[in-house]
């Protein structure tokens, strides 16, 4: 397994994270951004679409895996016309005192943040792909013409799943590095410390540090969110 250069930070949200990465930014070695990336570990993104490689795998929900996962990196990508069209709408929106977020990731430009970005998502999509032949099944669209390209992931047989998300992390962020002539690169994604257990087996020499904040002082802060519950009974059950 190689070496990876990354301090997590994770907490509950409302905890701290981003305070603490300004902080750590002000070093001349580290290397952080002001916003959370979001691809590792949101919804289809990098460490859940490997939590389910390794913990439940079959054929097909190996296919419907990386077929999402894929789907994700490329939205992440880069602005299109349709981003840039709900951004204007969004704070239009906003300005009117209405929830502005009509389309997912909008603002989101990965491939301007990260040098080589879609070329590393490529290789992670082509290096799982166990193998691709086109067939058909209850839960996967076709077309009327031609069967659908079916796309068979590896469990992690011989820990290979390790290796190869290990060296996905590895290129990406050291490509970071490289380019802003860094040693470090710190990330604050909100819940990084409930994959803790995951990022341990594919980054083994990575620090986390888990932020822990006052129960009530997080709670109060949820209910000012647009990403969590407005009742204050809710907000405790959340947290």
């Amino acid at each position: 397994m190689k070496r990876v250069p990354i301090l997590l930070i994770g907490g509950v949200g409302r905890s701290g994270t981003n305070l603490l990465k300004s902080i750590l930014d002000q070093h001349s070695e580290v290397c952080s951004h002001s916003f959370e990336s979001r691809f590792t570990i949101d919804p289809d993104g990098i460490i859940p679409t490997y939590v389910l490689l390794k913990e439940g795998w079959s054929p097909f929900v190996s296919e419907k895996a990386i077929e999402r996962l894929d789907n994700f990196l490329n939205k992440l990508n880069q602005k299109n016309i349709f981003d840039k069209i709900a951004i204007i709408f969004s704070n239009l929106f906003a300005q009117l005192g209405l929830d502005g977020n009509i389309k997912a990731y909008k603002e989101w430009q990965l491939e301007l943040i990260f040098p080589n970005f879609r070329h590393h998502n490529a290789q992670l999509i082509n290096k799982i792909k166990l193998l691709e032949y086109k067939g058909t099944w209850a839960g996967r669209t076709g077309s009327l013409t031609s069967k659908a390209i079916n796309k068979v992931g590896f469990s992690n047989n011989k820990n290979k799943l390790d290796v190869i998300f290990n060296e996905y992390f590895y290129n990406l962020y050291n490509d970071l590095l490289l380019s802003k002539k860094k040693s470090l690169y710190v990330e604050d994604n909100t819940f990084n410390i409930l994959y803790a257990n995951y990022y341990r087996q594919l980054l083994p020499d990575s620090l986390m540090v888990h932020m822990i904040r006052d129960p009530r002082d997080v709670v109060v802060s949820y209910i000012n969110q647009r990403w969590c519950p407005k009742n204050l009974k809710v907000a405790i059950k959340y947290y």
